[in-house]
């Protein structure tokens, strides 16, 4: 089973824009295996990140999954909150609210 299928039990070749905003209606998690990226602007940023700052981020992130046993990066991700509950531990949840795009929808 690919991490596509176990996390949204489609095919990599067969998700749509809709299957991610669906995946996205209830907070969800990152792990060591499901990284979310979104890259829009941090909305809590104190400070504007550039394009270029984004794009390393996410190569990083690449670099980590490829020296690991691998995982699947949602790029295109809702922008993060900081979960209430693990306050000061780092981790975001993900729901489908904080959408940089133009698409409709």
């Amino acid at each position: 089973m690919t991490y596509s299928q176990l996390f949204f039990r489609k095919r990599i070749n067969e998700l749509t824009y809709d299957d991610i905003k669906d995946f996205f209606r209830v907070a969800q998690e990152e792990s060591d295996k499901l990284e979310f990226k979104s890259f829009g602007s941090d909305l809590n940023s104190r400070q504007p990140e550039n394009p270029g700052q984004r794009v390393g981020r996410i190569v990083r992130t690449v670099c980590a999954m490829l020296n690991s046993m691998g995982g699947l990066i949602v790029w295109g991700a809702p922008i993060g909150k900081n979960s209430s509950s693990q306050k000061g531990k780092g981790l975001q949840r993900f729901i489908g609210t904080g959408y940089r795009t133009d698409r409709e929808g």
